[in-house]
């Protein structure tokens, strides 16, 4: 049980942490670049 725990936390954590770079990544760029963000 501890150990499929264990496992699910890596698992998610390496899903999670890349896109959460991106996410951040991509928001840090549109407020930089307010001329490039479709959204503002």
């Amino acid at each position: 049980m501890v150990k499929s725990a264990v496992n699910f936390t890596i698992v998610f954590g390496a899903f999670s942490m890349p896109l959460c770079f991106i996410w951040g990544f991509n928001i840090n760029l549109f407020h930089t670049n307010p001329e490039n963000n479709k959204f503002a």
